[in-house]
Protein backbone atom coordinates (compact mmCIF):
# COMPACT_ATOMS: atom_id res chain seq x y z
CA UNK A 1 0.00 0.00 0.00
CA UNK A 2 1.42 3.39 -0.99
CA UNK A 3 1.42 6.06 1.70
CA UNK A 4 2.63 9.63 1.88
CA UNK A 5 4.60 9.07 5.08
CA UNK A 6 7.38 11.57 5.41
CA UNK A 7 6.45 13.44 2.25
CA UNK A 8 6.74 16.76 4.01
CA UNK A 9 8.17 16.62 7.50
CA UNK A 10 6.93 13.30 8.81
CA UNK A 11 3.17 13.83 8.88
CA UNK A 12 0.56 11.17 9.55
CA UNK A 13 0.31 8.27 7.12
CA UNK A 14 -2.61 8.12 4.74
CA UNK A 15 -3.39 6.49 1.44
CA UNK A 16 -2.25 8.69 -1.42
CA UNK A 17 -4.77 9.70 -4.04
CA UNK A 18 -3.66 9.83 -7.69
CA UNK A 19 -3.62 13.64 -7.47
CA UNK A 20 -1.42 13.60 -4.36
CA UNK A 21 0.98 11.21 -6.03
CA UNK A 22 1.24 13.38 -9.15
CA UNK A 23 1.76 16.52 -7.07
CA UNK A 24 4.50 14.91 -5.00
CA UNK A 25 6.30 13.57 -8.06
CA UNK A 26 6.24 17.03 -9.62
CA UNK A 27 7.58 18.53 -6.38
CA UNK A 28 10.35 15.95 -6.31
CA UNK A 29 11.30 16.79 -9.89
CA UNK A 30 11.42 20.52 -9.08
CA UNK A 31 13.42 19.88 -5.91
CA UNK A 32 16.29 18.48 -7.95
CA UNK A 33 18.28 19.95 -10.82
CA UNK A 34 20.17 22.70 -8.96
CA UNK A 35 23.53 21.03 -8.32
CA UNK A 36 25.67 23.61 -10.12
CA UNK A 37 23.90 26.54 -8.49
CA UNK A 38 24.12 24.87 -5.09
CA UNK A 39 27.84 24.28 -5.35
CA UNK A 40 28.53 27.82 -6.57
CA UNK A 41 26.48 29.32 -3.75
CA UNK A 42 28.12 27.07 -1.17
CA UNK A 43 31.64 27.82 -2.38
CA UNK A 44 31.02 31.56 -2.68
CA UNK A 45 29.61 31.63 0.84
CA UNK A 46 32.54 29.58 2.13
CA UNK A 47 35.00 31.92 0.42
CA UNK A 48 33.40 34.96 2.03
CA UNK A 49 33.49 33.30 5.44
CA UNK A 50 37.12 32.33 4.96
CA UNK A 51 37.97 35.93 4.15
CA UNK A 52 36.09 37.20 7.21
CA UNK A 53 37.62 34.60 9.52
CA UNK A 54 41.11 34.99 8.11
CA UNK A 55 40.85 38.74 8.66
CA UNK A 56 39.74 37.97 12.20
CA UNK A 57 42.90 35.95 12.84
CA UNK A 58 41.94 32.33 12.12
CA UNK A 59 44.96 30.40 10.77
CA UNK A 60 44.80 29.71 7.05
CA UNK A 61 45.49 25.97 7.39
CA UNK A 62 42.45 25.52 9.65
CA UNK A 63 40.28 27.44 7.19
CA UNK A 64 41.53 25.30 4.29
CA UNK A 65 40.56 22.10 6.13
CA UNK A 66 37.12 23.56 6.80
CA UNK A 67 36.78 24.65 3.15
CA UNK A 68 37.66 21.14 1.95
CA UNK A 69 34.81 19.84 4.13
CA UNK A 70 32.42 22.30 2.46
CA UNK A 71 33.72 21.24 -0.94
CA UNK A 72 33.23 17.54 -0.12
CA UNK A 73 29.67 18.10 1.12
CA UNK A 74 28.86 20.14 -2.00
CA UNK A 75 30.28 17.39 -4.21
CA UNK A 76 28.06 14.89 -2.38
CA UNK A 77 25.05 17.05 -3.34
CA UNK A 78 26.20 16.99 -6.97
CA UNK A 79 26.59 13.18 -6.91
CA UNK A 80 23.08 12.70 -5.52
CA UNK A 81 21.62 14.96 -8.20
CA UNK A 82 23.55 13.22 -10.98
CA UNK A 83 22.28 9.82 -9.79
CA UNK A 84 18.75 11.21 -9.63
CA UNK A 85 18.92 12.28 -13.28
CA UNK A 86 19.56 8.67 -14.34
CA UNK A 87 16.62 7.06 -12.51
CA UNK A 88 13.00 6.58 -13.50
CA UNK A 89 11.14 8.56 -10.87
CA UNK A 90 8.15 6.79 -9.34
CA UNK A 91 5.93 7.19 -6.30
CA UNK A 92 7.76 4.25 -4.73
CA UNK A 93 11.26 5.80 -4.87
CA UNK A 94 10.56 9.55 -4.90
CA UNK A 95 10.56 10.08 -1.12
CA UNK A 96 13.80 8.06 -0.79
CA UNK A 97 15.63 10.31 -3.24
CA UNK A 98 14.20 13.46 -1.65
CA UNK A 99 15.50 12.34 1.75
CA UNK A 100 18.93 11.62 0.28
CA UNK A 101 19.04 15.08 -1.23
CA UNK A 102 17.94 16.63 2.07
CA UNK A 103 20.68 14.80 3.95
CA UNK A 104 23.31 15.93 1.44
CA UNK A 105 22.16 19.54 1.64
CA UNK A 106 22.00 19.40 5.44
CA UNK A 107 25.66 18.32 5.55
CA UNK A 108 26.58 21.57 3.80
CA UNK A 109 24.43 23.51 6.26
CA UNK A 110 26.00 21.70 9.21
CA UNK A 111 29.50 22.53 7.97
CA UNK A 112 28.52 26.20 8.04
CA UNK A 113 26.66 25.94 11.33
CA UNK A 114 29.59 24.56 13.32
CA UNK A 115 32.06 27.12 11.96
CA UNK A 116 31.75 29.50 14.96
CA UNK A 117 32.53 26.62 17.36
CA UNK A 118 35.51 25.51 15.27
CA UNK A 119 37.09 28.94 15.31
CA UNK A 120 35.71 30.31 18.59
CA UNK A 121 39.19 30.97 19.99
CA UNK A 122 40.00 33.29 17.07
CA UNK A 123 36.61 34.85 16.17
CA UNK A 124 35.90 38.42 17.18
CA UNK A 125 32.53 40.02 17.76
CA UNK A 126 32.79 41.77 14.39
CA UNK A 127 33.52 38.48 12.64
CA UNK A 128 30.58 36.82 14.38
CA UNK A 129 28.25 39.50 13.05
CA UNK A 130 29.56 38.93 9.53
CA UNK A 131 29.08 35.16 9.97
CA UNK A 132 25.47 35.76 10.97
CA UNK A 133 24.83 37.98 7.95
CA UNK A 134 26.39 35.54 5.48
CA UNK A 135 24.69 32.44 6.87
CA UNK A 136 21.28 34.10 7.13
CA UNK A 137 21.54 35.29 3.52
CA UNK A 138 22.43 31.80 2.30
CA UNK A 139 19.59 30.15 4.21
CA UNK A 140 17.12 32.75 2.93
CA UNK A 141 18.15 32.12 -0.68
CA UNK A 142 17.96 28.36 -0.18
CA UNK A 143 14.56 28.60 1.48
CA UNK A 144 13.09 30.37 -1.56
CA UNK A 145 14.87 28.08 -4.02
CA UNK A 146 13.40 24.95 -2.41
CA UNK A 147 9.91 26.26 -1.77
CA UNK A 148 8.38 23.01 -3.06
CA UNK A 149 9.89 21.12 -0.08
CA UNK A 150 9.24 23.05 3.17
CA UNK A 151 10.75 20.18 5.15
CA UNK A 152 14.10 20.92 3.52
CA UNK A 153 14.08 24.51 4.72
CA UNK A 154 13.37 23.37 8.27
CA UNK A 155 16.34 21.01 8.12
CA UNK A 156 18.59 23.60 6.52
CA UNK A 157 17.70 26.14 9.16
CA UNK A 158 18.21 23.61 11.94
CA UNK A 159 21.70 22.62 10.77
CA UNK A 160 22.85 26.11 9.80
CA UNK A 161 21.24 28.81 11.95
CA UNK A 162 20.38 26.95 15.14
CA UNK A 163 24.03 26.10 15.99
CA UNK A 164 24.92 29.77 15.43
CA UNK A 165 22.06 30.84 17.72
CA UNK A 166 23.19 28.39 20.39
CA UNK A 167 26.74 29.74 20.02
CA UNK A 168 25.50 33.27 20.69
CA UNK A 169 23.48 32.14 23.71
CA UNK A 170 26.47 30.34 25.24
CA UNK A 171 28.46 33.57 25.22
CA UNK A 172 25.98 35.01 27.76
CA UNK A 173 27.06 38.65 27.44
CA UNK A 174 24.62 41.34 26.40
CA UNK A 175 25.87 41.80 22.85
CA UNK A 176 25.69 38.06 22.09
CA UNK A 177 22.23 37.80 23.65
CA UNK A 178 21.07 40.58 21.32
CA UNK A 179 22.55 38.66 18.39
CA UNK A 180 20.84 35.46 19.60
CA UNK A 181 17.48 37.24 19.88
CA UNK A 182 17.96 38.77 16.44
CA UNK A 183 18.79 35.34 15.00
CA UNK A 184 15.70 33.80 16.58
CA UNK A 185 13.40 36.56 15.31
CA UNK A 186 14.99 36.32 11.87
CA UNK A 187 14.42 32.57 11.79
CA UNK A 188 10.77 32.90 12.73
CA UNK A 189 10.15 35.62 10.15
CA UNK A 190 12.01 33.94 7.31
CA UNK A 191 10.49 30.55 8.16
CA UNK A 192 6.97 32.03 8.06
CA UNK A 193 7.69 33.65 4.70
CA UNK A 194 9.27 30.48 3.32
CA UNK A 195 6.30 28.37 4.41
CA UNK A 196 3.91 30.89 2.85
CA UNK A 197 5.81 30.77 -0.43
CA UNK A 198 5.91 26.98 -0.18
CA UNK A 199 2.16 26.72 0.36
CA UNK A 200 1.52 28.91 -2.68
CA UNK A 201 3.98 26.91 -4.80
CA UNK A 202 2.50 23.56 -3.83
CA UNK A 203 -1.01 24.88 -4.44
CA UNK A 204 0.02 26.04 -7.92
CA UNK A 205 1.49 22.60 -8.64
CA UNK A 206 -1.68 20.94 -7.37
CA UNK A 207 -3.90 23.13 -9.57
CA UNK A 208 -1.69 22.44 -12.58
CA UNK A 209 -1.76 18.67 -12.00
CA UNK A 210 -5.50 18.74 -11.42
CA UNK A 211 -5.91 20.60 -14.71
CA UNK A 212 -3.68 18.01 -16.41
CA UNK A 213 -5.76 15.15 -14.99
CA UNK A 214 -8.97 16.80 -16.18
CA UNK A 215 -7.37 17.40 -19.59
CA UNK A 216 -6.32 13.74 -19.81
CA UNK A 217 -9.79 12.60 -18.80
CA UNK A 218 -11.34 14.90 -21.39
CA UNK A 219 -9.00 13.57 -24.06
CA UNK A 220 -9.77 9.97 -23.11
CA UNK A 221 -13.50 10.69 -23.16
CA UNK A 222 -13.17 12.30 -26.56
CA UNK A 223 -11.20 9.32 -27.87
CA UNK A 224 -13.81 6.93 -26.46
CA UNK A 225 -16.62 8.89 -28.08
CA UNK A 226 -14.77 8.92 -31.39
CA UNK A 227 -14.19 5.17 -31.08
CA UNK A 228 -17.86 4.56 -30.33
CA UNK A 229 -18.87 6.73 -33.27
CA UNK A 230 -16.81 4.63 -35.68
CA UNK A 231 -16.89 1.15 -34.16
CA UNK A 232 -19.46 -1.51 -33.41
CA UNK A 233 -20.04 -1.73 -29.66
CA UNK A 234 -20.46 -5.52 -29.63
CA UNK A 235 -17.59 -6.74 -31.79
CA UNK A 236 -15.26 -3.73 -31.77
CA UNK A 237 -15.10 -3.82 -35.58
CA UNK A 238 -15.48 -0.79 -37.81
CA UNK A 239 -19.14 0.16 -38.16
CA UNK A 240 -20.96 1.23 -41.31
CA UNK A 241 -19.98 4.90 -40.81
CA UNK A 242 -16.28 4.05 -40.57
CA UNK A 243 -16.69 1.65 -43.48
CA UNK A 244 -18.16 4.37 -45.70
CA UNK A 245 -15.42 6.92 -44.95
CA UNK A 246 -12.49 4.48 -45.10
CA UNK A 247 -13.70 2.71 -48.24
CA UNK A 248 -14.13 5.93 -50.19
CA UNK A 249 -10.48 6.69 -49.42
CA UNK A 250 -9.53 3.18 -50.60
CA UNK A 251 -11.39 3.70 -53.86
CA UNK A 252 -9.69 7.08 -54.38
CA UNK A 253 -6.28 5.50 -53.91
CA UNK A 254 -7.17 2.69 -56.31
CA UNK A 255 -8.36 5.19 -58.91
CA UNK A 256 -5.12 7.15 -58.73
CA UNK A 257 -2.97 4.02 -58.95
CA UNK A 258 -5.19 2.25 -61.50
CA UNK A 259 -5.54 -0.60 -59.03
CA UNK A 260 -8.38 -2.72 -57.67
CA UNK A 261 -10.30 -2.94 -54.42
CA UNK A 262 -11.96 -6.18 -53.43
CA UNK A 263 -15.08 -6.65 -51.31
CA UNK A 264 -15.99 -9.83 -49.43
CA UNK A 265 -19.51 -9.77 -48.03
CA UNK A 266 -19.85 -12.36 -45.26
CA UNK A 267 -23.30 -13.42 -44.08
CA UNK A 268 -23.90 -16.13 -41.46
CA UNK A 269 -26.11 -19.06 -42.40
CA UNK A 270 -29.24 -19.59 -40.32
CA UNK A 271 -28.15 -17.07 -37.69
CA UNK A 272 -31.78 -16.45 -36.73
CA UNK A 273 -32.01 -20.10 -35.69
CA UNK A 274 -29.22 -19.56 -33.18
CA UNK A 275 -31.02 -16.63 -31.54
CA UNK A 276 -34.34 -18.47 -31.51
CA UNK A 277 -32.89 -21.72 -30.17
CA UNK A 278 -30.21 -20.59 -27.71
CA UNK A 279 -31.03 -16.96 -26.99
CA UNK A 280 -29.49 -13.62 -27.91
CA UNK A 281 -26.56 -13.99 -25.53
CA UNK A 282 -25.37 -16.99 -27.56
CA UNK A 283 -26.05 -15.04 -30.75
CA UNK A 284 -23.88 -12.19 -29.50
CA UNK A 285 -21.13 -14.66 -28.62
CA UNK A 286 -21.31 -16.05 -32.17
CA UNK A 287 -20.93 -12.57 -33.68
CA UNK A 288 -17.94 -11.81 -31.46
CA UNK A 289 -16.35 -15.14 -32.37
CA UNK A 290 -16.88 -14.51 -36.10
CA UNK A 291 -15.42 -11.01 -35.84
CA UNK A 292 -12.25 -12.39 -34.22
CA UNK A 293 -11.88 -15.10 -36.89
CA UNK A 294 -12.26 -12.58 -39.69
CA UNK A 295 -9.70 -10.20 -38.23
CA UNK A 296 -7.21 -13.03 -37.67
CA UNK A 297 -7.52 -14.30 -41.23
CA UNK A 298 -7.29 -11.15 -43.34
CA UNK A 299 -4.09 -9.52 -44.54
CA UNK A 300 -2.38 -6.62 -42.84
CA UNK A 301 -3.82 -3.44 -44.28
CA UNK A 302 -7.24 -4.91 -45.04
CA UNK A 303 -10.05 -4.13 -42.65
CA UNK A 304 -13.24 -5.77 -41.50
CA UNK A 305 -16.51 -3.98 -40.78
CA UNK A 306 -19.80 -5.12 -39.32
CA UNK A 307 -22.47 -3.84 -41.66
CA UNK A 308 -25.34 -4.76 -39.35
CA UNK A 309 -26.98 -7.86 -37.94
CA UNK A 310 -24.96 -10.92 -38.97
CA UNK A 311 -23.44 -9.31 -42.07
CA UNK A 312 -19.78 -8.36 -42.30
CA UNK A 313 -17.64 -6.94 -45.08
CA UNK A 314 -13.91 -7.29 -45.70
CA UNK A 315 -12.27 -4.54 -47.76
CA UNK A 316 -9.18 -5.75 -49.63
CA UNK A 317 -6.78 -3.23 -51.18
CA UNK A 318 -4.09 -4.02 -53.75
CA UNK A 319 -5.82 -7.14 -55.03
CA UNK A 320 -4.97 -8.46 -58.48
CA UNK A 321 -8.10 -10.24 -59.61
CA UNK A 322 -11.14 -12.30 -58.65
CA UNK A 323 -8.96 -15.38 -58.13
CA UNK A 324 -7.26 -13.65 -55.19
CA UNK A 325 -10.62 -12.82 -53.68
CA UNK A 326 -11.83 -16.40 -54.13
CA UNK A 327 -8.70 -17.64 -52.34
CA UNK A 328 -9.32 -15.25 -49.47
CA UNK A 329 -12.95 -16.33 -49.25
CA UNK A 330 -11.88 -19.99 -49.08
CA UNK A 331 -9.45 -19.16 -46.28
CA UNK A 332 -12.17 -17.38 -44.31
CA UNK A 333 -14.64 -20.21 -44.77
CA UNK A 334 -12.03 -22.71 -43.57
CA UNK A 335 -11.68 -20.70 -40.38
CA UNK A 336 -15.36 -21.42 -39.61
CA UNK A 337 -15.03 -25.19 -39.98
CA UNK A 338 -14.01 -26.26 -36.45
CA UNK A 339 -16.82 -26.41 -33.98
CA UNK A 340 -16.75 -23.93 -31.10
CA UNK A 341 -18.17 -23.93 -27.61
CA UNK A 342 -19.99 -20.69 -26.79
CA UNK A 343 -21.99 -20.06 -23.64
CA UNK A 344 -21.87 -23.81 -22.93
CA UNK A 345 -23.13 -24.82 -26.39
CA UNK A 346 -21.05 -26.64 -29.01
CA UNK A 347 -21.81 -25.05 -32.38
CA UNK A 348 -20.66 -25.25 -35.97
CA UNK A 349 -20.83 -21.78 -37.51
CA UNK A 350 -21.29 -21.56 -41.27
CA UNK A 351 -21.21 -18.54 -43.54
CA UNK A 352 -21.76 -17.54 -47.15
CA UNK A 353 -19.32 -15.17 -48.85
CA UNK A 354 -19.82 -13.10 -51.98
CA UNK A 355 -16.99 -11.30 -53.78
CA UNK A 356 -16.81 -8.28 -56.05
CA UNK A 357 -13.99 -6.26 -57.57
CA UNK A 358 -13.85 -2.49 -58.04
CA UNK A 359 -13.99 -1.15 -60.72
CA UNK A 360 -14.67 -4.37 -62.67
CA UNK A 361 -17.97 -5.20 -60.95
CA UNK A 362 -18.98 -1.63 -60.18
CA UNK A 363 -17.43 1.77 -60.72
CA UNK A 364 -18.51 3.13 -57.32
CA UNK A 365 -18.89 1.86 -53.79
CA UNK A 366 -22.64 1.24 -53.95
CA UNK A 367 -22.41 -0.71 -57.20
CA UNK A 368 -19.48 -2.81 -55.98
CA UNK A 369 -21.31 -3.67 -52.72
CA UNK A 370 -24.48 -4.61 -54.59
CA UNK A 371 -22.44 -6.95 -56.80
CA UNK A 372 -20.82 -8.59 -53.77
CA UNK A 373 -24.16 -8.88 -51.99
CA UNK A 374 -25.76 -10.58 -55.01
CA UNK A 375 -22.83 -12.97 -55.26
CA UNK A 376 -23.25 -13.83 -51.58
CA UNK A 377 -26.96 -14.63 -52.04
CA UNK A 378 -26.19 -16.83 -55.05
CA UNK A 379 -23.82 -18.82 -52.84
CA UNK A 380 -26.38 -18.99 -50.04
CA UNK A 381 -29.17 -20.14 -52.34
CA UNK A 382 -26.96 -22.84 -53.83
CA UNK A 383 -26.32 -24.36 -50.41
CA UNK A 384 -28.40 -26.97 -48.75
CA UNK A 385 -30.30 -25.36 -45.91
CA UNK A 386 -28.79 -27.20 -42.96
CA UNK A 387 -29.70 -25.31 -39.79
CA UNK A 388 -26.95 -24.50 -37.35
CA UNK A 389 -27.46 -26.90 -34.53
CA UNK A 390 -25.79 -27.85 -31.32
CA UNK A 391 -23.28 -30.67 -31.81
CA UNK A 392 -23.92 -33.67 -29.58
Amino acid sequence: MITLAGFLTGGADHIATPLEERVYLKRAELFFGHAIGNMIMALVGASLLMLVLYTGGVPAERLIVWFVGILAASAFVAVIEKQFNSIVLSIENASVWVRRRMVAGSLVGAAYGISPFLFADSVSMESEMFIFIILSAMVAVSGIGYSVMPGYYVLLNSFTMMPLTVYFLLKSDQNHLVLALTALIWQVVILAKALKVSAASIKAIELNERLQIESDEHRQTKEQMQHLAYHDTLTGLANRRYFQEATHKSLSRAERSKGNVGFLVVDLDEFKAINDTYGHSVGDAVLINVAKKLVLNVRDGDFVARMGGDEFCVVVENVEDKADLDAMAAKLLAAFEPEVTLEGHRLVIRASIGCSLYPEDGNNLEAALIAADRAMYRVKNAKSREPLAEVD
